[in-house]
């Protein structure tokens, strides 16, 4: 069985001043911003044994009217799958829980669900970033003269290049540059495997302009190989980085433990 190792990041903790009793998610975004990568404005998190906070920050993004995300941070992770609530209003809320099962529950219960994780779990509430007009998008980091870029309009990360209708872009980079002819090249082969719709050189420029300096991914790359960086790009332009992965960060459990 894969799982995730929590104590990825144990050797970057001082260094970096990494709360290390903290779930690994929260330690990867704390990570990210002492590295200068622009996170989410809007995120506000706490304990999920904080009920008080917890249903005041509820109350809150419900009044807002727009969809928003509870994001659930376990410590220690069950499986590989987060459990994430998304709330569409009051009265419909889509719970996923850490196998992956989904169902629409109420905000009621979905507070009764939350208050019944561990004391160490985490939740952070956000407006849900993900419409018809924002990018998901990933770049895998190889090294400072190499790296790869994919894209898709009105998609998740989890669903990242699925739809060959949408707007898309997979191609290599640079020092974090895209050139004119790659960008042609990248988007003659993306239409041979049946990419139609291709995203813009403009908004790969734009994407690619508003990454953080270079040594902020080699800061990644020495912690370990291939940082892979998630993130979202808005309507309005702003890059929101999500959430960075390594290949060594998943190791196998093994069995009786």
């Amino acid at each position: 069985m894969i799982v995730m190792n929590e104590c990825f990041l144990a050797n970057a903790g001082s260094k970096y001043d990494i709360d290390l009793s903290l779930p690994l998610r929260l330690q990867k975004r704390a990570l990210l911003k002492a590295l200068g990568f622009p996170g989410d404005p809007k995120l506000k998190g706490c304990r999920s044994s904080e009920a008080k906070k917890v249903k005041q920050f509820l109350d809150e993004y419900c009044s807002e009217g727009c969809p928003f995300l509870i994001i659930v941070s376990e410590k220690p992770m069950h499986t590989l799958v987060p459990p994430l609530f998304v709330v569409n209003s009051s009265d419909s809320v889509q719970w996923r829980d850490d196998q992956g099962v989904k169902q629409v529950i109420s905000t009621d219960k979905a507070l009764a669900v939350i208050g019944q994780y561990p004391q160490t779990t985490w939740v952070e509430f956000t407006p849900r970033p993900w419409n018809e007009r924002a990018i998901a998008g990933r770049l895998i980091y190889t090294s400072m003269d190499n790296q790869v870029l994919e894209i898709q309009q009105c998609t998740v990360p989890a669903k990242l290049i699925n739809d060959r209708q949408l707007p898309t872009y997979v191609g290599e980079l640079s020092f974090l540059e895209v050139t004119r002819r790659g960008y042609l090249d990248d988007s003659r082969r993306l239409r041979e495997i049946g990419y139609l719709n291709i995203c813009s050189f403009g908004v790969i420029r734009s994407i690619c302009r508003a990454m953080p300096p270079m040594g902020s991914f080699e800061e990644l790359r020495l912690i370990s190989r291939l940082p892979t960086l998630e993130f979202a790009f808005t309507e309005t332009g702003r890059l929101m980085a999500i959430d960075i992965d390594w290949p060594a960060q998943y190791v196998e459990k093994k069995r009786g433990r």
